[in-house]
């Protein structure tokens, strides 16, 4: 996953942007910078995930997670990681997966103290990546981009329950809580549309945009978006020009094509 925060942001606001882009004239949002923390560190940055109901945030960085307070307080550290990307959060068991894409393994751990319980070995996984926890399946999904699959955990017992074969990277996902997972293909520009009971592909939608990795939903509306680095044609929204690893490109927010 491209290493830019902005990309992620950009995911969690995407429905904002449509609202404030079909807005006729030059309107403020509304939005704007309350506080700024610096978290420091060498290594790199992905994805981030939000439990509810602590209102804690986990920041993955390379070799360790990062959890942060609502008011920006760093308030613990999960370490002993082997390359990082994010982590699915099982509110119901208090546990925590995060994915290790270079140990080709998920770390668990508990979402009260923090402490590691075990590391979950993914045999036949290359690169775990983006992650889930489908409420409908009760499930967590891991998404692998090198060996091109996702992975299907029963968090009740920590076994692997299965895999889905997927036709390239993936990268972010998100469940409508129904029964359906949808995940951004990142090198052809598709979403994937899978049933997380079955553990099958069931539909795949073009995008109006290249290399898409965050994603967010409007369960309520039956809407999804997708940030990318460049936008083409219809459905897709244009954003500020910023650096990803080292080459210029042009995050974009876009939704699936029509059809």
């Amino acid at each position: 996953m491209h290493r830019n925060l902005w990309a992620l942001l950009l995911a969690g606001v995407f429905f904002v942007a449509i609202a404030v882009v079909a807005i006729a004239g030059p309107q403020s949002s509304g939005y704007h910078l309350v506080k700024k923390v610096t978290l420091g560190g060498e290594g790199g940055w992905d994805y981030l995930n939000v439990d509810t109901d602590t209102h804690r945030v986990f920041i993955s960085h390379g070799t360790h997670m990062v959890v942060v307070d609502p008011d920006g307080n760093v308030v613990g550290d999960i370490p002993n990681l082997n390359g990082a990307h994010g982590t699915a959060l099982v509110p119901e068991i208090h546990r925590g997966y995060i994915t290790n894409g270079r140990a080709n393994s998920v770390t668990i751990f508990d979402l009260k103290s923090l402490q590691t319980i075990n590391e979950l070995p993914l045999p036949g996984v290359q690169n775990p990546d983006g992650y889930i926890y489908d409420p409908a399946s009760k499930r967590v999904f891991t998404f692998n981009q090198r060996s091109h699959d996702a992975t299907a955990i029963d968090p009740m017992t920590d076994q692997v329950v299965g895999t889905v074969p997927l036709d390239g990277q993936p990268e972010g996902a998100r469940a409508d809580n129904m029964g359906h997972i949808f995940v951004n293909i990142e090198d052809n520009s598709h979403i994937l549309v899978l049933d997380s009971r079955n553990l099958k592909v069931l539909q795949s939608w073009p995008l109006p945009c290249k290399e898409p990795s965050g994603m967010a939903i409007d369960v309520a509306h039956k809407s999804t978006g997708s940030a990318a680095t460049t936008f083409r044609g219809p459905g897709a929204v244009p954003g500020t020009t910023s650096g990803t690893g080292g080459r210029r490109s042009r995050p974009s927010a876009c939704r699936p094509a029509p059809g």
